[in-house]
């Protein structure tokens, strides 16, 4: 039996794992969390919940997962990126595309805040778009507006945006960190705009150092919680760079990872950051075998 994670495991949206009662269960003992798609089903939601109650775990959170990416502004940033934030808000306003697909978060934000029973997280994925001269002004509008339309309807839950205020290597000078030159923050969320966590990707299980440098650095530049950003038996390829959910890498590196990511603070005080919670991205059913990893994490996770 796999022991429960010291801290809350959210994941990527779960889909075929909502039809096993048994395996859902297990998950939530294990991770103390569910994480479904904003606009999933009622009926989604309820099989989740009832996971919960029947898992008796104490202290539960339910993980809401969105994309930024499918708030569109692409006519808006072409034409008026450069503009000023009071020029693109106005325009935003008459925006139908756009002004549709808020009222539709709003909505199941609201369908959501009076059907769960449990604590939530808004986890917010990745936004496409790189932040450069013409894109910047307006996706740091959208990123605000998504905040402030989470927090009206859940004024208590924590909204995250992966990525934001993560540091990694980064070719682009612009945005390197004056004391480490080729270490930069992530160029596709300003670490300044609105957000309750700082992120730490740890996606290349196979340079653990590098991983570890990034982790020490977006901690030292960063005022907020840390939230990790975990792929278990999946990441980043070396070479040629490419995204594999089955990545080629030693089981046993996972045994490490449990444990210095889950047991920084007593472990490690002073030399790594400690993270407060953790999301798994890709979920597991797409990780062949990703539960055979979860339970050398866990144990890692529990030395």
């Amino acid at each position: 039996m796999i022991k429960p994670l010291p801290i809350v495991h959210y994941s990527w949206p779960l889909q075929s794992m909502l039809k096993d009662t048994e395996q859902l269960k297990e998950w939530v003992r294990i991770t103390h969390s569910i994480s479904l798609h904003l606009h999933s089903t009622n009926t989604d939601w309820g099989l989740a919940q009832q996971a919960i109650a029947n898992s008796k775990v104490v202290d539960p959170i339910l993980g809401i997962n969105y994309s930024p990416f499918n708030l569109t502004m692409r006519s808006i940033i072409r034409e008026f990126g450069q503009g000023s934030q009071e020029h693109i808000n106005k325009t935003l306003a008459f925006d139908e595309e756009y002004s549709a697909e808020l009222y539709s978060i709003h909505e199941d934000l609201v369908r959501l805040s009076e059907t769960l029973d449990y604590p939530v997280t808004i986890l917010l994925d990745s936004e496409r778009l790189w932040l450069n001269e013409v894109t910047k002004d307006t996706v740091d509008i959208k990123h605000d507006h998504l905040y402030q339309l989470c927090k009206s309807v859940f004024p208590e839950a924590i909204v995250n945006y992966w990525g934001q205020g993560s540091v990694r290597l980064d070719g682009d000078s612009r945005n390197w960190l004056s004391d480490h030159p080729g270490w930069g923050t992530f160029p596709k969320v300003n670490p300044d705009s609105l957000g309750d966590k700082t992120s730490v990707i740890l996606y290349r299980p196979n340079q653990y150092v590098r991983e570890w440098q990034a982790a020490v650095l977006t901690h030292e530049t960063s005022s907020k919680p840390l939230i990790a950003w975990v792929s278990l038996g999946a990441g980043w390829e070396q070479s040629p760079r490419r995204w594999n959910d089955n990545l080629d890498y030693k089981i046993n590196i996972d045994y490490g990872r449990g444990r210095y990511i889950n047991n920084l603070r007593k472990q490690h005080p002073l030399k790594f950051p400690p993270f407060d919670s953790v999301a798994f991205y890709p979920n597991p059913e797409r990780t062949t075998d990703f539960w055979e990893r979860l339970k050398l994490y866990s144990r890692g996770a529990n030395a």
